[in-house]
């Protein structure tokens, strides 16, 4: 169904590109080397393993015209789709296993990145050197289904909200090939995390955690060649995630007693490396 959902956002994302001169449109396929992995905790974990999916762009310039020049400033909608099966590899907590090394194989994980971008674009060297600086706002969403492949998971839900500032460098090196250098900082606005603790007991509810501190990364380098109408072209990338511990939220608490069970989404890291190439309109 998800993989359905994207193939009609393309197709849309395509049609309005024909309509419009002003409008430029992109897809591409990606594959990539992710690691996630909790450093710092007494029984540190890592999930790693590979990803593959899709993306796609659609970008509106000559916005404001009038104000900004024609071709000047832009708006950019953007739109990751990847999904893979990765390894855990950690330690069991709680039930009087604690410490007991774990591995989970082939664990089905997904997740979507949307992101809505302003910018400005300056040229300089008789267009051949371009500098666009852009900001906007952005949400990313991961699902880890561990609980499919062992009784000792649950599921995992990652929420963050977040805004992006970067600038893309473009050399054009002919009038056919050039080179586009993107740099991006992704500030963490919020981030929700939801642990499906209910699954291990009818009295346990599941953790819903908020975190307010972390940051990402962005770099790639495109590789663009244009053949007649449309462009082919080839982009290493590197994303990167880091987020501070979030608060402390509680699956039990026993009223009579006043005492419960509680837990934080500890400090992580993410790191994806990858490529992906794809056809411009």
């Amino acid at each position: 169904m998800r993989k359905f959902c994207c193939l009609v956002l393309f197709c849309v994302f395509s049609l309005s590109a024909m309509a419009a001169e002003r409008l430029s449109f992109e897809v591409s396929a990606e594959m990539s080397n992710y690691t996630y992995r909790e450093p710092h905790m007494q029984y540190p974990i890592k999930i790693s393993g590979h990803m593959t999916g899709v993306s796609a762009a659609l970008t509106h310039r000559s916005l404001l015209e009038s104000y900004f020049g024609e071709n000047a400033a832009f708006v950019r909608v953007e739109g990751i789709y990847m999904q893979g099966k990765n390894d855990y590899d950690g330690y069991l907590q709680g039930g009087g296993m604690d410490g007991t090394p774990i591995t989970i194989s082939n664990i089905d994980d997904w997740y979507i990145d949307g992101r809505l971008l302003f910018g400005q674009r300056y040229e300089f060297a008789e267009q051949s050197l371009i500098l666009e600086p852009f900001a906007g706002v952005a949400y990313r969403f991961l699902q880890d289904n561990g609980q499919k492949k062992s009784d000792s998971a649950y599921l995992r839900e990652s929420n963050y909200v977040y805004a992006p500032f970067g600038a893309r460098f473009t050399w054009n090196v002919s009038n056919t090939f050039r080179m586009i250098l993107n740099g991006e900082f992704d500030w963490l606005l919020e981030g929700k995390q939801k642990s499906g603790m209910s699954r291990f007991d009818p009295a346990f509810s599941d953790l819903r955690n908020t975190q307010k501190e972390g940051f990402g990364l962005r770099a790639s380098l495109r590789v663009e060649q244009e053949i007649g109408k449309v462009a082919v072209f080839a982009e290493p990338f590197y994303r990167y995630w880091k987020i501070q511990n979030s608060n402390v939220d509680y699956y039990y608490i026993d009223e009579l007693f006043g005492w419960g069970y509680g837990g934080v989404e500890p400090y992580n890291t993410t790191h994806e490396w990858g490529i992906k190439a794809g056809v411009a309109f």
